[in-house]
């Protein structure tokens, strides 16, 4: 009679802790996908704040290039002023002590 009960015990305490073993493996499985979900939230986050760092950049680097267009514009419809700087014939040069040297295209 003891051992049944006692097989019954083993059983039953068995029984427990593969129900609190499944318990802790679905407590873990959620805490995982939560986890994941944050992750995926916060990656969202950052990739729209880099787009519009990005877009931000694009549009300052447009302003500077209308400005700069508009400079040597002014500059070179004043040619007798003595100018750093200059846009002659689509070819941008620069004035280094006496001498001009070319920088690109304007």
């Amino acid at each position: 009679m003891a051992a049944v009960v006692l097989i019954g015990i083993v059983g039953a305490a068995g029984g427990t802790a593969y129900q609190i073993g499944k318990q802790q493996a679905a407590a873990d499985e959620r805490n995982k996908l939560s986890g994941e979900r944050a992750v995926l939230g916060e990656r969202q986050v950052a990739q729209t704040q880099v787009a519009q760092i990005v877009a931000e950049r694009d549009t300052l680097r447009d302003r500077v290039l209308e400005l700069e267009t508009q400079l040597l514009a002014e500059r070179s419809a004043q040619p007798q002023e003595q100018a750093s700087l200059r846009c002659i014939n689509g070819e941008l040069v620069v004035r280094r002590g006496n001498s001009w040297s070319s920088a690109g295209h304007c």
